[in-house]
């Protein structure tokens, strides 16, 4: 999978929490923090992107959903008040 698709699965299952990447002396080391629980993963590489797939791959996330399982909150009815029906006092 590319670095693109690992991010939108652990997005897809609600996993991606914090995802984060820094340069260091050795390289390039990243962090990626699950929604679920309390684990995080990171990795060092040379390469910030394999280092972003490594901290991606080796976190332990929930089973990926089945079809979509989100649903769109429909909208509230809109409140329609009269001006001139208001007691202003």
């Amino acid at each position: 999978m590319t670095l693109e698709e690992l991010i939108a699965d652990a997005a897809r299952r609600g996993e991606l929490n914090h995802l984060s990447v820094i340069a260091t002396e050795r390289g390039f080391h990243a962090v990626f923090r699950v929604a679920s629980g309390t684990g995080h993963s990171s990795a060092t590489d040379k390469d910030p992107v394999e280092a972003l797939r490594a901290a991606l791959t080796s976190a332990k996330m929930v089973r990926a959903p089945r079809g979509p399982s989100m649903k769109p909150t429909p909208e509230p009815d809109p409140v329609f008040i009269d001006v001139d029906d208001m007691d202003f006092g």
